[in-house]
């Protein structure tokens, strides 16, 4: 079996981002996904020292049969680099964590060995389909 077709955009709005990630599960492509890459280290400014991100909002569409972990993948990892799982037979939806959370984002938990955001996924068929929306922004000091 084949790996999914994935594409992921990234637009830098200053020190805020908006990543938009796409999945398809075609023919011959049932594999699901591990540690797929959402948003890079790479992808930032470059503008702050010690960058890591944190994540203000989360928007989905999935197929009936995907779910989907949204973690940070920081080193050591642990259960508090979760930022968001998406239940299979889950309807399009959103969640904002800039009420739930007092600096208004999760930030990933490792601020000496800070990772990338990335997708995990169980159940995909053929035919699937998975797109995610995080908006977020670099945390870090200015240089």
């Amino acid at each position: 079996m084949s790996q999914p077709s994935c594409d992921r955009h990234y637009e830098s709005l200053g020190r805020r981002f908006r990543a938009n990630f796409h999945c398809e599960w075609t023919a011959g492509a049932s594999d699901n996904l591990d540690t797929q890459l959402v948003v890079s280290l790479d992808d930032v400014s470059g503008k702050f020292d010690n960058t890591r991100f944190a994540v203000e909002s989360v928007a989905w569409a999935s197929s009936a049969n995907v779910r989907a972990d949204i973690y940070f993948d920081s080193m050591p990892m642990g259960p508090s680099g979760l930022i968001h799982t998406i239940a299979s037979d889950s309807a399009p939806g959103e969640v904002s964590f800039i009420d739930w959370y007092p600096n208004g984002a999760i930030a990933d938990p490792n601020r000496l060995s800070p990772g990338n955001v990335v997708v995990s996924t169980r159940g995909a068929q053929q035919g699937e389909e998975l797109t995610i929306l995080i908006t977020g922004r670099e945390k870090g000091k200015s240089r």
